[in-house]
Order: C-alpha cells, then sequence, then structure tokens
C-alpha cells in the first residue's frame, strides 16, 4: 500500500488488535506506518497493507532489562525520524 504522509513514519510493536488500533489513529493523524513488528505473526507478509518486520529484523525491538531480554510491550509505537 502507498501512502503520502507529512507526519513522522513509525514502526509500531504489536500487529494483533491493540496495534491495528494504533496504526488506524496514527494513519488518521497523517502519520506514516512504515511496519509492524510481532513475532506471533511470522510468515505474513503484511497487516492493514503494512508489511511486517522479518525475523532478523525483530532483534531490534528486544530491551534489556537487569542483563535480561525481554521483548517490548505490544502496541507500543516506535517512532523514526521525520521523512
Amino acid at each position: 500500500m502507498s501512502e503520502v504522509s507529512t507526519g513522522p513514519s513509525l514502526i509500531i510493536a504489536g500487529a494483533g488488535g491493540h496495534g491495528r488500533v494504533c496504526a488506524d489513529v496514527a494513519r488518521r493523524a497523517d502519520w506514516f506506518v512504515t511496519r509492524f513488528c510481532d513475532p506471533a505473526f511470522a510468515g505474513v507478509p503484511e497487516i492493514l497493507g503494512v508489511p511486517l518486520l522479518e525475523d532478523h529484523e525483530t532483534d531490534l525491538f528486544v530491551t534489556t532489562r537487569g542483563g535480561s531480554h525481554s521483548p517490548m510491550t505490544p502496541g507500543a509505537m516506535i517512532f523514526l525520524s521525520p521523512s
């Protein structure tokens, strides 16, 4: 899906219900949703016309807390630089 947006672009962590609502809100605010990140949807090429990050790219969305790795909270927005 091709989008024209003047707002910031972002990646949404979580492609379930909450993540999809976040994408809808972002689009209505004229933000460009570049990707979803959700390992639970591995192998799914896109959701709502938005591609998912590939498996090797999802490592970017793991945080280190006290020496252990944990995934980010689903539905959290990750902001990218405005285009």
